[in-house]
């Protein structure tokens, strides 16, 4: 569990401060690697709130590693930590966090 945790905080880490550019809600989550899960990360988050960003990066992340688990292929590092929601857009990560997590949050526009 101190691994998975270790995980988010990087993640947040890695997200905090960071913009994108495009329209946020046509653009699909690449997780091919760490680099390229940060760029989409500012692209998905664009035009939100630090705190609306901080709470989607949580929830995005935690989504990510669910899906890993419940398939049988827990991530243990940052580097795998985003596969679970490669090629999601972010509408399709809200959908799906509202489904697997215990709090809902009304999707961001």
């Amino acid at each position: 569990m101190s691994k998975v945790l270790a995980c988010v905080f990087t993640g947040l880490l890695v997200v905090v401060g960071m913009m994108g550019c495009g329209a946020a809600s046509d653009v699909k989550f690449d997780a091919t690697s760490s680099a390229t899960a940060a760029k989409s990360i500012g692209a998905i988050t664009s035009g939100m709130t630090e705190d609306q960003k901080q709470v989607f990066v949580a929830r995005a992340l935690a989504v990510s590693q669910l899906l890993q688990v419940n398939a049988g292929t827990p991530s243990t590092s940052i580097d795998t930590a985003w596969k679970g929601i490669h090629g999601m857009t972010r509408s399709q990560i809200e959908v799906k966090a509202n489904e697997l997590l215990p709090t809902k949050v009304e999707p961001t526009k």
